[in-house]
């Protein structure tokens, strides 16, 4: 019996909110309009309805990928987060047409830097949906992601977007 005294020998560990890589409406990642994410066969992660054609890094960390397509960048948070942040759905299909990646694999990024613009009425015409992502890869390590403002919400880059709640860990 332990008589509750665990708890005064532990602590949350402490995990920086996510911020969000776009500006627009918030959404709950099962509003997704594609079963990959929807789904969360990608991780946990949020939704944005995008208001601009720019996207800035959730975190400080290093860019883990950048796709040929320039739709879709990777990043591994100093936080031990591995970010896919994903422009529009079906977005691939568009070959590069209207991304501009701003970043390189194994670039530094610090939360706030604009890592991606694209072309947002491109987007809106040639893609079935313009919704973007933010998939958290390890997300199922971390605890459960919670969205910080309700979905419908406007929010802005940079923005807390969501934050984990942890279960205690031992100090």
């Amino acid at each position: 019996m332990s008589f509750g005294l665990k708890n005064l020998f532990t602590k949350k560990k402490e995990i920086p909110a996510i911020l969000s890589p776009y500006g627009g409406t918030l959404m709950a990642l099962e509003e997704t309009p594609d079963e990959a994410f929807s789904q969360k066969m990608l991780g946990e992660g949020f939704s944005v309805d995008p208001d601009r054609g720019e996207a800035v890094s959730p975190c400080d960390g290093t860019v883990s990928c950048v796709f040929d397509t320039g739709h879709a960048i990777g990043i591994t948070g100093e936080d031990g987060n591995e970010y896919l942040l994903h422009v529009g759905i079906d977005t691939v299909n568009m070959g590069g047409e209207g991304f501009e990646p701003l970043v390189k694999e194994e670039e530094k990024v610090k939360a706030g830097q604009p890592v991606l613009r694209f072309d947002l009425d491109l987007v809106k015409a040639k893609a079935p949906s313009p919704v973007c992502v933010l998939a958290i890869g390890n997300s199922t390590e971390n605890g459960v992601l919670t969205l910080a403002e309700k979905s419908g919400s406007h929010i802005l880059p940079g923005a807390k977007a969501a934050y984990y709640d942890r279960k205690d860990e031992e100090a």
